[in-house]
């Protein structure tokens, strides 16, 4: 809230990730990690527009595939934790559509019984809907859950890493930048928040473009310079 009403800023969004194994429920090898993102679809919208890439529901809770998902568990003693959202490039990978059920492993617990051995702490989650952004890099690694449902996954109740901030326009991520550095804090006042704004992000990218306007100016310039000369030196000979 005090983000949200700093000048430039349209909207904040709290958001709690990290990355996990998945494991399709029709598997009996785990598939890869992917990041799992706890969101509330509402305060994303304001940010990302989130709902709009997302072919499938974004009702992480009260969705009919969820439903009909816990029905048939409840035949094998199993239980379904809520909703899930999987990338587009993610779902294709492991071949999984909307209405099938994935397990989440999120970390490995103690067996009471054998201190030497480990259980993995799974929860198993319907696929409600696809994410597909046009951006390789989040259609290929994320999965979305509530945020709330996230929170008890992680272990990290009425906790957040991350808030993700809309600016008026893309310029102003610099200013909007530096008010929240400038004016939030944390721990007593001692600590300022790590920012991070798009053009920081995709520096990679912007230098690469840099260096390709560079490389393309030097080599039309010599172009250039060959035309010129042979141009001059055709019309001195013929003098």
């Amino acid at each position: 809230k005090q983000i949200e009403a700093f000048e430039g800023v349209v909207s904040a969004s709290p958001v709690i990730y990290s990355q996990l194994a998945i494991q399709p429920k029709n598997s009996e090898m785990i598939e890869g990690m992917i990041y799992v993102k706890g969101i509330n679809p509402q305060q994303e919208d304001g940010v990302t527009g989130f709902s709009k890439f997302v072919d499938g529901s974004v009702d992480f809770k009260g969705s009919p595939l969820i439903e009909r998902a816990r029905m048939r568990a409840a035949a094998n003693q199993e239980t379904i934790t809520g909703g899930i959202i999987l990338g587009n490039y993610v779902a294709n990978r492991m071949g999984v559509t909307k209405g099938e059920v994935l397990r989440l492993i999120s970390k490995m617990v103690q067996n009471p019984a054998d201190p030497n051995s480990f259980w993995p702490h799974i929860r198993n989650f319907v696929v409600i809907g696809v994410y597909e952004s046009g951006m390789y890099t989040y259609d290929n690694a994320f999965g979305f859950i509530d945020l709330e449902t996230a929170q008890k996954l992680y272990n990290k109740p009425n906790q957040i890493n991350m808030i993700e901030v809309r600016a008026v326009n893309a310029d102003m991520a610099s200013t909007v930048r530096n008010r929240i550095q400038s004016t939030i804090r944390f721990d007593g006042g001692l600590a300022m928040p790590i920012t991070n704004t798009w053009m920081d992000s995709h520096a990679p990218l912007f230098d690469a473009m840099k260096l390709e306007e560079i490389v393309t100016v030097i080599i039309e310039a010599l172009i250039i310079l060959v035309a010129a000369f042979n141009i001059a030196s055709t019309l001195i000979m013929m003098v």
